[in-house]
This record gives structure tokens, sequence and C-alpha cells, in this order.
């Protein structure tokens, strides 16, 4: 099924007071120098789809720098609204972010106020940055946080059930340190034990199901960057299902000691290799490149596989980084996808026939659409 942006109006975000922009299905080139705003734009996009920016560290950094002379008079509100198209439906997104960052952000779907659970999965992305390498070359948390945008976007149990999980292991990480002070006793711990193990089987479950589908995906796609390379993707869980309770029960003095829960899914790995060699240790730049782009191919396509509906790709500033081979690849697969959203500082890196619509910006301006 064919979705697409069709409207974005931005107020106060970034460094753009308020603007509106109308898209169309195909590919859109986003242009201007470094710093003036097409990162914002295409992060607003990603805001609509997954609720939070991929790269604030919280959404008081998302609203536009006001001057002394502002603090205390009444500023518009910052707030994103998007309009997606579908078959033939149409959805009013709108993200209302608060002043104060103490508060939390209003989201409403067709004027309905909803969760950021609700959110996800209604606009399907998948974004392509330059840290993206971090997959490859990052912590083991860069890839469980791969894993878990990719799986809630096409369930949303999952998400639901992920976020119950971190609840759950905040608190009896919590209860754990007043164990170790001596201020609850580890009868406490059962209730606790026992929702984690329920919430960390499903979690390994789904991740595992997914995996499998990224594995075979990947090979296929990552031949046509790399003939000659092999890659694989495993999934390495930090305990196994059947082994969960009796190893949460056998290291509780330890984590005890250490006030943390060491075992779980938020301790899981996966392991990306490359010729039968680890990708983190032994990849060249160049070919954690063609990893993280084969990754988010492979990612566009279960998306697509799982739940009938093209995702949105948008890809921030990455093809000048590729070379002219691999460019040409990249632009041949957005083709296969009904909407296509690319920022570059050199819009001449893709034939002008290629794009239904071309955005250029100039200090948070709209210059020319």
């Amino acid at each position: 099924m064919k979705l697409y942006v069709s409207d974005l109006e931005l107020t106060q975000y970034r460094n753009f007071s308020n603007i509106h922009l109308e898209f169309s299905p195909g590919l859109s080139i986003i242009s201007g120098n470094n710093g003036e705003g097409k990162t914002n734009l295409l992060e607003s996009l990603y805001l609509i789809s997954i609720g939070k920016s991929f790269r604030a560290r919280n959404d008081f950094e998302l609203i536009k720098h006001r001057s002394p002379d502002q603090i205390n008079k009444f500023v518009t509100q910052t707030t994103i609204h998007g309009i997606t198209k579908f078959a033939n439906e149409k959805n009013n997104i709108v993200i209302a972010l608060p002043s104060d960052n103490n508060q939390h952000k209003e989201m409403k779907l067709n004027g309905i106020n909803i969760s950021a659970s609700q959110l996800v999965g209604k606009t399907p992305t998948v974004l392509f940055t330059a840290h993206d390498m971090d997959i490859v070359l990052g912590s083991p948390g860069k890839r469980r946080q791969f894993l878990d945008i990719l799986i809630s976007q096409v369930n949303q149990e999952y998400l639901i059930k992920l976020q119950k999980y971190q609840q759950i292991l905040t608190q009896r990480n919590s209860l754990l340190k007043s164990i170790r002070e001596q201020q609850s006793s580890e009868d406490e711990l059962v209730y606790w034990s026992a929702k984690l193990i329920e919430l960390g089987t499903f979690i390994i479950n789904k991740r595992n199901d997914i995996i499998s589908f990224i594995d075979r995906e990947i090979q296929e796609i990552h031949s046509e960057f790399s003939p000659k390379e092999k890659l694989s993707f495993k999934y390495i869980p930090s305990v196994s299902i059947e082994n969960f309770e009796e190893t949460l029960n056998s290291t509780l003095k330890q984590q005890i000691v250490m006030g943390i829960t060491d075992i779980g899914p938020h301790r899981d790995n996966v392991l990306i290799h490359i010729n039968e060699k680890s990708a983190y240790s032994f990849s060249s730049r160049g070919q954690a490149k063609n990893i993280v782009l084969s990754l988010r191919l492979s990612e566009a396509k279960i998306i697509q596989s799982t739940i009938n509906v093209q995702p949105i790709l948008l890809l921030d500033d990455i093809l000048s980084e590729l070379d002219e081979f691999r460019r040409k690849k990249i632009i041949e697969k957005m083709h296969i996808y009904n909407q296509s959203i690319v920022t570059t500082p050199e819009p001449d890196l893709i034939e002008a026939t290629y794009a239904n619509n071309i955005i250029h910006i100039r200090n948070g301006e709209i210059l020319k659409q």
C-alpha cells in the first residue's frame, strides 16, 4: 500500500519560525548549505513517525531559541503538524512541545490525544544518517535500538511491552539498591522478577523472529553493494529463555552488590560478521558504510513485507559519503518506494529528472519549492 507525507507545517521549531511545505510521492530533495536547517526538517518528519527526535537529548532542544525580551512574553507554542495520506485515508498528526522542560509533549491524531506508542507504526519510516555507522562500530545498545525501532513499527504490542519492561527494570534495580542498604527484603523481588521474566521472554522471542528475517534479507541486498562479501546478522541474548529464571536467582547476590539487573534483553547483543569476521573489530569504514546501507534497506523491505505498507525513506546527507557506484545503487533503491526525502548540500549529486520535488533552504527559510 502507498503511504506518503503530503504536508508539513513547523511553528517555532529549531531554526524555523513558521513554514509550510507540500510533498508529493516520489523523490524529494532538500538542499542547502550546512547549518541552514535541512536536518531539522528531516528530524521533524521522523518525529511525526516515531514520536521522538533521532538526535536531541530532550524535547526542549527542539524549541526555537527565544531572545531575552521574548522570555516573559506570549510566544506561539512549538508545534509539528504533518498530514499523511494512505490509500483513501488522511491522517493529521500534531505534536505540541511544552516550553517547560519538566512537562511532556502532547500528541494528537486526527484531533484525538494519543500516546507515543499509539503514534509509532502509523507512518513507518526508515532513517539513514551518518550516525548509522554506530550500529556496526558502536556499543550493543545501538544494535538493540535498531532492532527495537524496527519491530515497534510493525508490532505495537512489542513497543508497549518493551516500555513496560523498562519500567519494571527500573523498579527492580531500585529495589536491589534498597536491599543492599538493608532497607528492603529479598521477598519483595518476587513480583518484579516474575514480571521481568515474563516481559523479557516476549522481547527475546520477537527479536529472534525478526533476526532470521534480517539475516536473509541483508545477505541478498548486501551482495548488490559488495558481491564478494558475505554478511551475517546474529542475535546473542544475554540469557536463554529456558534459563532466565534460574540465572536470575543464582546471580541474585551479585545483583544486590551491584544494585543492577545484569541479565535480560537490555543486555543482549547482535553480532554482525563480514566474511565470518566481526564487523565491529575488522571492518573498514567503507565496509561499515555498505553494511549500514544494507541494514536500512533490509529494514525497509521487512516493514513492507510485514505490514504491506511501504515505509517512507528519510536520508540525511549520506549521498556525499558514497562513491558513484553506491550512490547510484541507493538512488535506484529509493525509486522502489513511494516516497523518499533526501537532504544534501550538493543537489547535483542527484539528476534533477529523478526528483519530484526540490526544496531549497537558507537560514530557516524556504527559498524555493
